[in-house]
């Protein structure tokens, strides 16, 4: 008994510590794992949130300007060669931009001012960007050495300028970044040239024309940017669409199913970044649409043909990448063309359960109480249609078996996913007049005082035909016939493009 007991008691002791060691295990895990989200959250609000401009870098006053003028234009006879606009490698740091705009939207209500004892004194808000700008769209790694703009004015075009030789002044300043996406290795980035207003209508200076980035102020930049400027117009009442990138999967069928059902919705202006892949029939759609009128095609592609540039990421990290940059130039590409650019991809439509066309919803939106006077986007709740499962039958000797619509073909459907769940995949109408900056899904960093709407469901929701994501949490168990009322003429349409194209 002595023995046994002996035995008994360091046995049960050592199982109450297993015990007490499991649970502060516990405790302990709970604690890092909530440290860690208190962490991303922090980092997410500064991101949607910035930190005040004055904090952030400094703008360089009008003495420390370096004004330089050309005569004969012997610098552009160097550069003309190497002047590139779509990806553009910055060699002296590890930077890829892929466009460059010239940004002279107010902000709000927000005008600048000046006073009159300094050409600098500028009256900013505090949450947006110094405008004027040169905003360059680019890639960087997240830790980045100084860099300078070096930003080229003209009262003529680059051609003219390089065909008359105009003079041509150079304007020198230190480029500021809106960071995205902090905790990656690399990240898009909203690069910053800030432009005195005062100082340049005083020398005369024109609108900037081209812009190069460069490891000094005295150094010359190797690769210049074309600088696209803002429309002065005011934007018409219409809509476009921004498509990302397609590949070789996707139908002619489908493919034409996607545009008609927007013109349908009365959407008449497409802008495609990329095409990778794709067959020759689908080759002749784009082509067909694209002599109509109908569709933009904007090259795209990241040059990874270098091996040792970008480093340590993988191929589908900078696909990502490079699908956000595409929407934020859209943005900025088409600022007064229109009023909203939808951003959706090719197996994504935007299906209204009251209305019948995308004007009307968003007049029925906007109709609502609370409706806010500066709207940034409207977004939609993501409807999942499960393509993986067995589609409606349909008889082998249909005569237009050949077009069958997804529409026709998957009609069940998930409930509509929270917009607070995490990964809620939604899409979104964006106002480019009130919007800095776009991600897959929503607005990343809008202007001063613009609001984002959330369109109830039961108004409007987004289809997404696709394969099962969370079906476990989000099953493909409810009956949706919403889309059906545009088959019969959708089909119409979808037969006569397809048909008309296979001449090309």
């Amino acid at each position: 008994m002595e023995i046994s007991s002996l035995i008994y008691q360091p046995l049960k002791r050592w199982s109450r510590y297993k015990t007490i060691l499991a649970c502060s295990s516990g405790v302990i895990l709970f604690l890092i794992m909530n440290i860690i989200w208190t962490f991303n959250h922090a980092m997410e609000s500064r991101i949607t949130r910035p930190l005040p401009y004055a904090r952030q870098y400094s703008i360089m006053i009008d003495r420390q300007h370096e004004i330089s003028t050309n005569k004969g234009a012997g610098w552009m006879k160097y550069n003309f060669k190497k002047l590139e606009t779509n990806f553009v490698k910055i060699p002296e740091r590890d930077l890829i931009v892929w466009s460059a705009f010239y940004d002279n939207r107010t902000v709000g209500d927000v005008s600048f001012k000046f006073d009159d004892k300094s050409r600098s004194g500028l009256v900013l808000p505090w949450n947006v960007k110094h405008r004027p700008a040169v905003v360059l769209l680019g890639l960087s790694e997240r830790k980045m050495s100084t860099t300078y703009c070096h930003m080229y004015f003209s009262n003529t075009s680059f051609r003219e300028a390089r065909q008359k030789r105009k003079r041509i002044a150079k304007v020198v300043t230190k480029m500021r970044m809106l960071k995205f996406r902090p905790m990656h290795i690399w990240r898009n980035n909203l690069f910053v040239c800030d432009v005195n207003r005062h100082f340049v209508e005083t020398n005369n200076l024109g609108l900037p024309i081209l812009v190069g980035l460069s490891p000094s102020n005295t150094t010359q930049p190797e690769r210049l940017i074309n600088v696209q400027p803002f429309s002065g117009a005011k934007p018409k009442n219409s809509i476009g669409i921004c498509v990302s990138t397609i590949y070789g999967s996707l139908s002619p069928v489908n493919f034409a199913q996607f545009i008609e059902y927007y013109r349908g919705m009365g959407v008449n202006n497409f802008y495609l970044y990329e095409a990778l892949n794709i067959t020759k029939d689908l080759s002749k759609l784009l082509t067909w649409y694209e002599k109509k009128g109908i569709l933009e095609y904007i090259p795209w592609r990241l040059p990874l043909g270098d091996k040792s540039y970008p480093k340590r990421a993988s191929q589908d990290f900078f696909d990502n990448l490079v699908q956000k940059a595409g929407s934020t130039d859209c943005i900025y590409r088409n600022y007064g063309r229109h009023k909203w650019m939808l951003h959706v991809d090719v197996d994504e439509f935007i299906v209204p359960k009251l209305d019948m066309t995308i004007d009307q919803i968003i007049t029925r939106v906007s109709n609502q109480k609370n409706y806010p006077q500066k709207v940034s986007s409207l977004r939609f709740h993501h409807v999942q249609f499960c393509i993986d499962q067995a589609p409606n039958n349909r008889t082998d000797n249909d005569k237009d078996a050949e077009f069958d619509l997804l529409f026709d073909k998957y009609q069940m459907s998930s409930k509509p996913w929270p917009m607070q769940f995490w990964g809620a995949r939604t899409k979104f109408l964006s106002n480019p007049s009130g919007v800095e900056y776009v991600g897959s899904h929503q607005v990343t960093l809008k202007l001063k005082d613009f609001k984002e709407v959330n369109v109830d469901p039961s108004i409007a929701t987004m289809h997404h035909y696709r394969k099962s994501l969370l079906d476990k949490k989000f099953p493909c168990d409810q009956t949706n016939t919403y889309a059906l009322k545009y088959v019969k003429e959708l089909r119409r349409r979808v037969k006569f493009v397809i048909e008309k194209s296979k001449r090309y």
